[in-house]
């Protein structure tokens, strides 16, 4: 899978190698060029390093062939949604995978997903789309950025997210239980996850939180009478911020938790089972310092049925396995065309394993919890 995940973009493309058309295969064109032992020696650099371009006059094409990457099984139907005020995509299996059995005889789970970014205008549909190949209802829940919602973050009603299970649960005709209700979050979707966790208890049963704060960041949290204040992003605050070489920004030192102690999403004494996924060479945040701190605050609470899983190497941007990485990315908080860099960049390798082991860990927890 190396010639997958190891791609590097061509400057001035998309930062990543994602589809917002989850119903088409992504297609993979690859070639194999050759020439004689004479002249591809003769091409490398003084340093041994090899640059060869297809275009070079001295390879010749050997083979060629397409490969297909789909990310929406064939018995998944894929209902967009918009009700109320609610935006997303809910992807429907119609049999369980690994039994063939019908579903209007059996219901699913049900599994929210949010990320802290968007596609080209679009909830990202990627892991909703696998998860349901997998056997989960599963929605991708849009809460800006899209359609006639917010253009960027703005003040977090969790009415929001307890209307998304509603109208994914009335778009399954049946097919869906209620009482199985997993969440996804990833950055920003991760604390918008806790924060369903923490007030949701009587419906949100399991929770994956992908590198994410603890902390409501650069959103004040809402869920009827009570608040959460926001922990704000200081972006004045340029002693806090790294210019790399690369003229991409490191702010994993702008958040100053600590400072705004009513910040602190009140999570640790949540009935759900949590799954803490945290990547040891995040650049967007600490993760591994926030996961580590929910630890203690969820040992303190008396709560057991959690799990911290730190990821040597991985950066912030954990993607679907085998994904080409995404090293530095626009951002929804910076300022238009500034890049901000993630990790992962130093230890490639690591990152990928650490995608593929998320993921696994992630399928087999959201199983158990949600008794798939």
């Amino acid at each position: 899978m190396g010639i997958f995940w190891s791609m590097r973009p061509k400057p001035g493309s998309m930062d990543s190698i994602q589809t917002i058309d989850v119903t088409s295969s992504l297609p993979f064109d690859l070639e194999i060029f050759g020439a004689d032992a004479e002249q591809l020696t003769s091409s490398a650099t003084t340093s041994n390093e090899i640059n060869w371009n297809k275009e070079d006059q001295f390879l010749n094409c050997l083979t060629s062939c397409t490969i297909l990457r789909s990310f929406m099984g064939q018995d998944v139907s894929r209902i967009p949604i918009r009700h109320g005020q609610v935006r997303g995509t809910l992807f429907l299996p119609r049999t369980f995978p690994s039994e063939d059995k019908i579903l209007d005889q059996f219901s699913c789970p049900l599994v929210l997903t949010m990320y802290g970014g968007i596609i080209r205008g679009h909830v990202i549909e990627e892991r909703a789309a696998v998860l349901a190949s997998k056997g989960f209802a599963s929605m991708a829940v849009a809460f800006f950025g899209v359609d006639d919602l917010p253009r960027r973050y703005k003040d977090i009603r969790v009415e929001y997210f307890e209307e998304a299970i509603e109208a994914a649960v009335l778009a399954g005709q049946g097919q869906i239980d209620r009482e199985r209700v997993g969440i996804v979050g990833t950055s920003k979707g991760g604390d918008v996850a806790l924060s369903c966790v923490a007030f949701l208890r009587e419906k949100i049963k399991a929770a994956v939180i992908i590198n994410a704060a603890i902390y409501s960041v650069a959103t004040t949290t809402h869920y009827k009478n009570q608040s959460v204040a926001s922990l704000p992003v200081e972006m004045s605050d340029e002693s806090s911020i790294i210019i790399r070489d690369d003229q991409t920004l490191d702010m994993s030192g702008l958040l100053q938790p600590d400072k705004y102690p009513d910040s602190l999403i009140p999570f640790a004494d949540a009935p759900a089972d949590l799954l803490f996924l945290a990547g040891c060479d995040d650049h967007n945040f600490d993760s591994v310092q926030f996961a580590q701190k929910a630890a203690v605050l969820m040992e303190q609470a008396g709560k057991t049925n959690f799990e911290v899983v730190p990821l040597d190497g991985m950066g912030h941007m954990c993607n679907l396995p085998y994904s080409p990485s995404v090293f530095s990315t626009l951002h929804p908080l910076a300022p238009p065309g500034v890049r901000l860099f993630m990790g992962g960049q130093d230890t490639p390798i690591q990152h990928i394993r650490g995608q593929q082991a998320a993921w696994k860990k992630m399928i087999q927890f959201l199983s158990d919890s949600l008794a798939l």
